[in-house]
């Protein structure tokens, strides 16, 4: 980096920390920031995560809430994308599709309503806990509706074929 470049960059950020800190409010890349600063530890990161900092005496506080924040998210997000990809969901399926055969448009209604989110077996240890959960909970509750309600709709058209075509049958 040559001496213009780094005196600019001094000078910025002297003009950016002068300022008021409700007023100065940046988007900066996180991975961006540690590459820049050499002052906090380095943190691998997936994803490259947008975080709103504050200048001025609030720049410390604001980074620690932020870092929190973006490894909240993040294992929310790990959580859901662990439950797309490994949990199935089939015994939602079944079960609607037994209730669907045998109550009809009430069984719809009833398991699509009762179908509810799934515990992950284990939960990883480099993940905040609470928000993995919350994002595999999330993701497992929203495939189990789906998966009853398609069971279910699919036992209540197959039963109701059966009956239209044995009634169809009988008055041959």
């Amino acid at each position: 980096m040559s001496k213009l470049t780094k005196i600019i960059a001094i000078l910025v950020t002297v003009f950016l920390l002068s300022m008021p800190s409700q007023i100065v409010a940046r988007q900066i890349s996180l991975a961006k920031l540690l590459k820049r600063n050499t002052s906090f530890k380095k943190i691998r990161f997936e994803k490259d995560i947008d975080l709103n900092l504050f200048a001025a005496n609030e720049d410390q506080n604001s980074l620690k809430k932020a870092l929190n924040k973006a490894g909240y998210e993040a294992s929310f997000m790990r959580g859901k994308e662990e439950a797309a990809r490994k949990h199935s969901g089939i015994h939602w399926f079944l079960g609607g599709f037994g209730a669907g055969a045998l109550l009809n448009l009430l069984g719809i209604i009833v398991i699509t309503a009762v179908a509810d989110g799934t515990a992950p077996e284990h939960i990883p240890q480099d993940v905040v806990a609470e928000a993995y959960l919350k994002g595999y909970m999330n993701k497992s509750e929203s495939k189990n509706r789906t998966n009853a309600f398609c069971g279910s709709l699919s036992g209540t058209i197959i039963v109701t074929i059966i009956a239209y075509s044995l009634l169809h049958s009988v008055g041959d």
